[in-house]
Order: structure tokens, then sequence, then C-alpha cells
């Protein structure tokens, strides 16, 4: 080995430089550490390094038979012969010789496998006059430093003397497993395989090695190959039988504590005081290690504990498990030793056992407390050895599907909660699974099944305001208004009769069908009472409360309300272990950053979002989506992107293939071909079941695509369908904006596109800003300010379709158009430099998002791209660089436009 060991640079040096002061008086080096922490290599690394200046070296590899020999190793090392007398006179002699012409340097492998007879020469020639110096550089592992005989004395004496030196090495950090890794993978490792190598290895670089060489495949459920696992449990462990029998039965129980002690040594069928010798050993060599929690004792390496438990055949794991589960059922009862016990019983199950069924759905009861994934597996176990048919397998189907739902996945809780719900008489158990399913088949876009059981259930008599509530907005999904607008009556009536938690699940489906039906005017009351109940409500619902606020003010385009209603949603999600929340309040921050202009962020975070969608098969969340996805990336001119996108799979449900036809009209649209953009709008428009809020964004859009062909009839009949219809406060911004800026682009009128301005403006909705400034500018409305405003925002967004319109424009009038600057490397844009001055001056994250109207979340995305281009590492080191003024800014949106310094 000519390089130097990774992750062991430091380690290196201190050993080098140690070895050079015991050149001064003639002492030794011993490194010392646990089996596999890299004591040889160090060594070896070392020698090498040592050779350089002309010291003469010899490597000693003394093994079991090495031992059995009087100066075995040392022998073979200078090559000579003998019996015992003329070997340690020809050793002593080659010493000599050897210390004649230069410094020497004795490396020894392993200093536990050196005879007794060797230790004592060595030590004596160390001390002997000579015309060089001589050392000793030696590995011995942890628990053997006080070893007895002449090798505990030689230690002795190397703590002792001045020119000796100790090196104990530690496990390797994360950094330097991870750097371990990349050189075995041969370039930078995929992020998950370095962090299950960590966690195997416990910062071993050995056993990180064969973790790595296992896992590397790709297939972590895999036990590993019976050569591999000798190897490690050869290295780590040893071949004692006594000691591997006691480690496997430690390594089946996972953390031991004394009063474990008697069970490990039935397992292991020792005696007690054997197995407690063997345990003590496992913590002396580091294999066994003291958690957090005193008196409580784990495997170091997750690797070692799996080859441990591999080597248990399956009939005596099972009965190891069963005398577990019967040994620790009689000792007093903790939570934490019921679901010790429960995983026990898991591994040793049977069908139709009573007792295993009971306990492993106490198991899943405390899972889903907190953490509703890991109460899946639990149920699902309990499930696969109940009977089917009875009640209780039913009431394990709608726990199941209560965590499935909670767990953010939906798809897979409908189908459970189905199952349950043909097993459940009519009470208040069925009642609220029958809610779970509905809001289940919601969220999957299965609204005509929503619908079916709805009506079932509501003949039973037993709809409370929760399934009423879910009636109302299921019913308005369906087409069914009439029968939508009575229930939402009913559920307004009754609302004062329910807990907080039961008003938060009404109001947020009523809000949810007032967004869909294009009744906006109805949320302001909506909103203040889910907000006097989130107030008394607990962590979970108020989380419900801010997502489904998050989801609806970002369709309304209401940003500032939006982004504070996120943050207040995203604090409650680092805090809440349930997934069912996430993706309304990811959709809706897409949303919002796309109607802020934000869309690099909204871009990336859709893409991440998409994948977490597809999975959990929320097909609405997919569907909005998707859309968004694809309009900023036609308005970004990226249309090769934008039509793939479009090209994917949506949801044969009107509401969301009414999603689609938008997303495809605005891409055919902006390639110039408004004729397919109006034919594919009206046909879905003509089609039936399409949502009155999704209906008065088509007309918008048609309204706007014939402003662009200057068909003035069209868009006075457009724009007409829609105020005789709905009032203003009744629909969403964008749609309001979007109708304005076509009737006034189409009658010139110049007031009615500033007042579509002016509330752009207000709300910060950056591409109808722009298209404000554009049209305005083009109706010779102050043409060179508006014109070169309307480049910057299109600019700063990226939207190159429109900025060439903008250029257009003023190339007509024969006004300058504004040469588009190229960012160079590292620029901050406005608003990064408006975050990062606000880091500078001490604020916190969640200020900061208050300041500038973000999410927590998208400040932090921001930091991230300012921490990349300004090469700084942390917030300290860019508030020093912000008080050397070296961060340059990008061009922002012209002085004085506070609208821009605040959402550009």
């Amino acid at each position: 080995m000519t390089g130097r060991p990774v992750g062991r640079a430091g380690a290196l040096d201190e050993l080098i430089s140690a070895v050079g002061a015991a050149m001064r008086g003639g002492g030794a080096v011993v490194v010392r550490g646990e089996a596999g922490i890299g004591k040889s290599v160090l060594l070896e690394s070392a020698a090498v390094a040592c050779a350089d200046p002309g010291w003469h070296v010899l490597r000693l590899r003394p093994d079991e038979l090495d031992r059995a020999i009087p100066y075995g190793a040392l022998g073979h090392a200078l090559r000579e012969a003998g019996d015992e007398q003329q070997v340690r006179a020809a050793v002593r002699r080659r010493l000599d010789m050897v210390r004649e012409t230069a410094p020497a340097l004795i490396v020894v492998d392993d200093l536990r496998l050196l005879d007794d007879a060797t230790i004592i020469l060595l030590a004596d020639a160390l001390r002997r006059p000579a015309p060089h110096p001589m050392v000793l550089a030696g590995a011995l592992r942890a628990q053997e430093a006080e070893a007895p005989g002449p090798l505990g004395a030689f230690m002795n004496r190397v703590t002792e003397d001045r020119h000796s030196r100790i090196i104990d090495l530690d496990p390797l950090g994360d950094a330097e497993i991870d750097a371990l890794v990349a050189a075995l993978a041969g370039t930078t490792p995929d992020g998950t395989l370095a962090a299950l190598v960590r966690e195997s290895s416990g910062g071993n670089p050995f056993v990180a090695t064969q973790a790595f060489l296992h896992l590397a495949p790709g297939d972590p459920g895999a036990g590993l190959p019976a050569d591999r696992r000798d190897a490690v449990l050869h290295r780590m462990v040893g071949s004692d039988p006594v000691v591997r029998r006691v480690a496997r039965a430690a390594a089946l129980l996972g953390v031991l504590t004394a009063d474990r002690f008697p069970l490990l040594a039935e397992l292991a069928a020792v005696p007690a005081a054997d197995a407690d010798m063997v345990f003590d050993g496992l913590v002396a060599r580091g294999l066994v290690v003291e958690t957090p929690e005193p008196g409580r004792f784990r495997f170091r390496h997750r690797l070692v504990r799996d080859a441990l438990e591999q080597e248990i055949g399956p009939a005596q794991r099972r009965r190891w498990h069963e005398t577990a589960a019967r040994v620790l059922g009689e000792f007093p009862r903790t939570p934490e030793l019921d679901l010790e016990i429960a995983g026990h019983v898991r591994a040793s199950m049977r069908f139709g056992d009573r007792r295993a069924i009971e306990i492993l759905a106490a198991a899943a009861e405390r899972a889903l407390a907190s953490s509703p994934r890991s109460a899946i597996p639990w149920y699902q176990d309990a499930l696969a050895i109940t009977p089917p048919g009875g009640e209780r397998h039913a009431e394990l189907s709608a726990r199941l599907a209560r965590a499935l739902f909670l767990a953010g996945r939906p798809r897979e809780a409908a189908e459970a909660g189905a199952a349950a719900l043909r097993g459940l008489p009519p009470g208040e158990r069925r009642a609220n699974l029958a809610s779970l399913v509905v809001g289940a088949l919601t969220e999957i876009s299965a609204i005509a099944e929503a619908a079916d059981l709805i009506d079932a259930e509501r003949t039973t008599g037993r709809a409370g305001i929760r399934l009423g509530a879910q009636a109302a907005y299921v019913l308005s999904a369906a087409g069914r208004s009439g029968e939508a607008d009575a229930e939402a009556r009913r559920v307004l009536a009754g609302l004062g009769r329910g807990s907080p938690v039961e008003r938060i699940n009404a109001l947020v489906n009523l809000a949810h069908m007032r967004c869909i039906s294009a009744g906006f005017s109805e949320l302001p009351a909506l909103w203040d009472e889910l907000l006097r109940a989130a107030a008394e409500a607990p962590p979970a619902a108020r989380l419900n409360a801010f997502a489904a606020m998050s989801h609806v003010l970002a369709i309304q385009g209401r940003s500032r309300d939006c982004a504070e209603s996120i943050s207040r949603a995203e604090e409650l999600l680092s805090r809440s272990p349930w997934g069912l929340y996430r993706a309304e309040v990811s959709v809706a921050h897409v949303r919002n950053a796309a109607n802020l202009g934000d869309w690099d962020n909204a871009l990336t975070l859709a893409e991440d979002t998409v994948r977490e969608l597809e999975d959990a098969g929320s097909l609405g969340f997919l569907a909005a989506l998707r859309q968004i996805q694809c309009e900023l990336l036609a308005n970004r001119g990226e249309w090769a992107a934008a039509r793939q996108t479009a090209g994917l799979e949506w949801s044969s449900h009107p509401a969301f293939g009414a999603f689609g036809a938008l997303a495809l009209a605005e891409i055919d649209w902006l390639t110039g071909d408004a004729g397919a953009a109006v034919r594919r709008l009206e046909d879905r428009l003509a089609g039936p079941g399409v949502p009155d809020g999704l209906r008065v964004a088509m007309l918008s859009r048609l309204a706007e695509i014939a402003a662009g062909t200057g068909d003035v009839a069209a868009v006075r009949r457009l724009t007409g369908q829609v105020t005789s219809r709905w009032a203003a406060d009744q629909l969403d911004l964008v749609t309001v904006i979007g109708c304005r800026l076509a009737l006034g682009r189409v009658t010139r009128d110049a007031g009615l596109l500033a007042e579509a301005a002016a509330l752009a403006d207000e709300h910060g909705l950056a591409l109808l800003r722009g298209k404000a400034r554009l049209y305005l500018g083009a109706l010779d409305a102050a043409p060179e300010r508006n014109l070169h405003r309307a480049i910057r925002i299109f600019g700063a967004l990226g939207a190159v379709p429109w900025r060439r319109q903008a250029a257009a424009e003023l190339r007509r009038r024969g006004l300058k158009v504004p040469r588009r600057r190229r960012r160079a490397p590292g620029l901050l844009t406005e608003t990064e430099a408006q975050i990062a001055r606000l880091v500078q001056l001490g604020r916190p994250n969640r200020e900061i998002a208050g300041s500038v109207s973000l999410s927590v979340k998208t400040v932090e995305a921001y930091l991230s791209r300012i921490y990349a281009k300004t090469g700084c590492s942390g917030r300290l080191e860019l508030a020093r660089a912000l008080d050397r003024g070296d961060l340059p800014v990008a061009e922002g949106d012209g002085a004085g436009d506070t609208a821009a310094a605040r959402y550009l």
C-alpha cells in the first residue's frame, strides 16, 4: 500500500510522528483499537512512509501457529532458523547487525500473536545501546491492553516510557465512511447506499467495506452470502463456539440489560457465569456498546448483528423467539417491553393464535399514536394470522385502513377500508370508517365510488356533520350541486354541536366544496369558523385546517395569506408523524410559488412532489400539479418538456380531465395554434361534470385567447358568461384579472387594464403583472415605462415568449429594447439578495418568511441556492461576505416598484 488510508490521514501523521519521537530514545508505538478498525492498514502505511528515509523495516505478521514457536514470527522475518537457543542468538545478532547501518522499524501486525520469548527479546533489544535506534510499531486490540504475562508487562513499560506512545483508534465519522464508500465505488455514491453503510458499520472500516460489498448490488433485504458472513464473524467475533453461541443469542435479543442475562444464558445453553464472561468480553472488545440509556447494551455494528442472526437456523430461531416472548412476558410491563415482546411474537407467530393476535394489535395501536407508517406492518402481521370473516378481522382491517390513510397512502387505505366495511355492523365505528374511506376515495379521484358510499351510509341515518360535509364536497364534485348545497346547509346548522376536531373536518370539506363550485364568497365566514375551531383543537386537527386553507388560498391567488398559512402548516408538519396532509401543503406551496413568480422553486418542488403523489395514488392533487408544471414550462417556452408532461396519463374524472385540457390548451396557444386551444377547451366545456371552479377558469382562458386574435365579440360573450353568473367575489383572482385583461385589451380600455394591474400587484401575481404592463404599453399608455417593466418582469420569470412580445412592441414604436443581461455566475437575484440581507441582520428563517411573504420551506430553498451561488458554507459566512460587499445583485423590476421588490 502506497497511499494514505481513507479517513485516517490524521492518525497516520500522528503514528509517523510518534515513531520519529520513539527513535530518539528507542521505544515502542502501539496502535490500539477494535478488530477491523484499521490498525494493520495504518501500520503498513507507516512502514512504507518510514522506509523512504532509508530505515530498515521488518514486517512481522504472526498468526496462531507462530505464537506456539519461540521467535517464530521474528525468525521468519529475519529468515533465520535453528533450535531455541540458536534462534535467540541468531535473532539478537541479526537485530544488532540491522542497527549497525540505519535506524530500524519493526512492524508487528498483531502483538497478541507474538510468543512470549519474542516479546521479551524485542523489549530488551529496544533498550540495548546500538549505533542506531530501533522502534517497534505494533497493533493490539483495545481489550487486550491489560493482557497477562510478558505482553502485559511490555504494555506497562510502553505506558510509562516517555519515548513510547499508545495511539487509540476511534471509529470513523460519517464523512470518513462516506469517503471510504466513494473510494470503493470509484465515484460519488448514492446517498441511500452511503447511509446504509454508515448504519451497518458503526464506523468500522472493515465492516464498512463488507457492508458496501453486500449493499452495492442494490438489494438491502438480501442476507449476507455465507463466505462474507463467515469472514465478518471470524474477524470480529472469533471462532470460539461458546462465544459464537452467546453472541448469536445476544444478536437475537437486540437490546440487553442485566435482567436479561439469565435469558441470554438460557438461549445459548451455557452456564450463567460463562454467558456473563462472554458478554463482558464482547463489551471489552467494542462489539457491544452501552446505549445513551445507562445499563442498556446493543451491538455497535448492525452488519455484525445481522451476520450473527443469519447463523441461527430457522427452527432454533423460532424456538428462541418463543422462549424470549415467554420469559419477557413475566417481567414488569412497560410500553417498551410490550413492543419488544411483540417483536418476538411476530417472529414466531402461528395462524389463529389469539394471544399473538392481541399482542401484535396492541403493538400496532401504540405505533399508530406516534408513527402511522410504522404501525402498518404490525396490523398486517396481526391480520395475517387472524381468521377471516369475523368481526375481529374487520376491526383490524379498519385500523389498518386508518394507519394507511394517516401515512398518506390513500389508495391502499380505500381498499383496506372497503374490505373492513363489509364486516362491520351499523354503528359509530362503521360511520367513522365510512368517512375515512370517503376521504381516501376522494383523494384518489374515485368520486363516483365515494358518492355511492355516501348514498349508502346516509340511508342508515348515522351521517354526522363530518360525513355530511364530505357528502357536500363529493356531491358537488359529482355534479349534484342541488344536493350538495342542501347538505352544506344542514352541516352548518349543526356545526355548533360538534367538537373542535369535528368542526374542522366539516369546515375543511365545505371549503373544498366552495372552491370547486366557484363559491369563494362563502370562504371568509368559513375561515373565521375554522380559525376559532383550530384555536381549540389538537395539533393534528390544526394541521388539517391550515393545509386546507393553504390549498384553497393558493387557488384563489391570495398569495400573502397563502404564504402565512403554508408557514403555519409546515411548522405543524415538522412535528407531525402523519403523511396525510403533506401532499396538499406541497401542492399549495407549488401553486403559490408559481403565482409569486418563484418558478424555479415551483418546478423543483413539483418534480419532487409528483413522485410522492404517484406512489400514494393522489390523482386529484397530481392532476393539479401537472397543470401547473405544464403552464410554467409553456410560458417559459420549454415546449418539449411541457408537451412531455402534458402527455402523461390524466384521470378520467371530468374535473381532472379539465386540468389536462387547460394544460394542453396553454401549450397550443403559446405555440401559435389558437384554434387547437379553443377546440380543446370548448370540447371539454361541452362535456358533463366539469365543476364550476374549473369551468370559469376555462372560460377566462378562452377569453384571453380570443383577445389575442382580436375577436371582440367572443371576448364579450365569454366574459359575459362569467360575470352574469358569478359575482367577482365568488371567483378566484386569476380568473377575475384574466377576464379584465381580455376585455380591456380588445376594448382598448386602459382603465380596466390598470385595475387588473393593481389587483395583480396587490397579490404579487407575477405573470399577470407582466401581462398587464404589456397590454397597457401596447395601448400606448406610458408605453416605454410599461413595456420596459414588462420586459423586466418576464425576464426575471424566464418567460421567453412573453418577453419577445414586449420587445416587439418596443421596436414597433422605435423604442430601445433593454439588453438582456446575462447573469454572471454567483449573481443574486433581487429576492435572493433581500433574503441574504435579512440573514445578515440575524433574522431567523420564520421571520424572513414573514418579511418576504414566502413560506419557511421556500426561504430554505432560496438559502440553498444562495449558498451554492456564493460558495458560502452557512449563515455566518454569508453575513460576513455581505459585510464586505462581496455579493453583487441582479437588476430588479425597476426602482420604486415595491410589488416587484416583494414578489420577484
